[in-house]
């Protein structure tokens, strides 16, 4: 995320792995505001949309969908 610049629209390319490091293929992602684009195949999905309209402390919560299962992943972090 280096360097991330406030009120300009950006992708995020995720890289979606099982705990055993093998990649999660065809996942539905869900996430408030942006949204997935485009899966890349071998657990590569572009998330479009991403635009952060001031400095301070973030969350982005993902529900990933995949194989009759059901995660969530929460990024936090603090921009400056």
């Amino acid at each position: 995320m280096d360097p991330v610049t406030i009120n300009k629209t950006r992708a995020w390319l995720l890289h979606v792995e099982r705990s055993d490091g093998s990649p999660v293929e065809d996942a539905q992602i869900a996430v408030e505001g942006p949204q997935v684009t485009e899966n890349r195949g071998n657990g590569d999905y572009l998330l479009e949309g991403m635009r952060f309209s001031m400095a301070g402390a973030w969350e982005i919560d993902l529900t990933i969908d995949a194989g009759g299962q059901t995660d969530v992943v929460r990024f936090a972090f603090e921009l400056k």
